[in-house]
């Protein structure tokens, strides 16, 4: 809703199916006025994917995820960084995203087994 009360639909170019808000989620906030959301949104594939929202302009842009069961944690859209966590088979991880180059840092790998490990 915009200040005047208006309502715009900020996602109708989306190809994808908004599922929520992943950023920002402060329910106590409810007094400000957010400039960029981030949404969750599900793909044609199932998959959640985020995108970062300018309230303003109405343009959305996918945030890159290290791995396709990637979960976001944390998005800084000043600085173009994300935080990134999954858990599976494979092990546990947690990422850093650099939204300008695509480059992901591996901050935490653990409980990882080898694939012929996981194939039994």
């Amino acid at each position: 809703m915009d200040i005047d009360g208006t309502f715009r639909n900020l996602t109708r170019k989306l190809e994808a199916r908004v599922t929520g808000f992943a950023r920002p989620l402060n329910a106590s906030d409810a007094d400000r006025t957010y400039v960029e959301v981030v949404v969750a949104a599900r793909t044609a594939r199932q998959y959640l994917e985020y995108f970062h929202v300018d309230t303003r302009s109405e343009v959305s842009a996918l945030i890159a995820k290290p791995a396709a069961g990637a979960m976001l944690r944390a998005h800084d859209p000043g600085t173009g960084q994300s935080v990134f966590e999954m858990s599976d088979r494979s092990g546990t991880y947690l990422w850093r995203m650099s939204q300008q180059n695509g480059a992901a840092e591996t901050l935490v790998a653990t409980n990882t087994f080898p694939a012929w490990h996981r194939a039994r």
